[in-house]
């Protein structure tokens, strides 16, 4: 069945208004095809090749290929063991977060690297049993708010660590050179996402702080539900 035949079978069923991303031109078949598409501030195209038998193996039945000029994902779907599985690997320009960033007037720039990217969730409760992969932002100059003046900094290296604990799945942050934690990522099972920071990193953008307490200390911390 050729993509564009079927793209506009799933438009009755899914109104342009309802949904998140526009397609804008497709090409191929469900089983092998591209579609050109926009999100937000995105635009770029997506490749896909299904191989459904494999489900019967357990074994990987997708191929995904996401890519824009600034950045590339490619992807695996599996099932196994009960679970549904992605594996990938992503490089990201984080100049594409511009558009979104200065609305909190954040700039940044440099490239994101996640490599070995595991997640697998039990399709029946909807709880993830598998997290893992590493991350490594190269660093470079960034600006932010604080208070009624704007700070400046140039960051080193910042990796990033994905697990699993209890049932959350966790970002934890550290410096590149001394591989101490500086912030922490944290989604829960019931929705929420949780962001904390410590004072390591506001040492590392030599912000202005009270020389009171250690570098481990929490200074910030939020926790949010997740909007999807």
């Amino acid at each position: 069945m050729p993509v564009s035949f079927a793209w506009d079978m799933a438009q009755q069923w899914l109104p342009e208004q309802t949904r998140p991303f526009q397609v804008t031109a497709e090409r191929g078949t469900i089983w092998q095809g591209e579609v050109q598409f926009k999100y937000m501030y995105f635009e770029g195209s997506a490749a896909w090749i299904l191989r459904p038998w494999q489900l019967f193996s357990s074994g990987e039945w997708i191929d995904l290929h996401l890519q824009s000029v600034d950045g590339e994902l490619l992807g695996q779907g599996g099932y196994a063991d009960g679970a549904v599985s992605v594996s990938g690997l992503m490089s990201l320009d984080l100049q594409a977060l511009r558009p979104i960033l200065s609305q909190h007037r954040i700039d940044l720039g440099g490239e994101l690297m996640v490599n070995d990217l595991l997640l697998a969730i039990d399709p029946l409760t909807r709880r993830p049993v598998a997290a893992s992969g590493f991350a490594r932002w190269e660093g470079g100059p960034v600006s932010y708010p604080l208070g009624r003046k704007r700070q400046s900094a140039d960051m080193p290296p910042l990796l990033g660590e994905l697990g699993l604990r209890g049932d959350s799945v966790e970002l934890a942050v550290s410096d590149e050179i001394s591989r101490q934690n500086v912030m922490l990522l944290r989604v829960t099972p019931d929705g929420y996402v949780e962001l904390q920071v410590r004072r390591r990193l506001l040492d590392l953008a030599a912000a202005p702080w009270s020389q009171r307490g250690q570098p481990d200390d929490v200074v910030f911390k939020i926790k949010q539900p997740l909007k999807m």
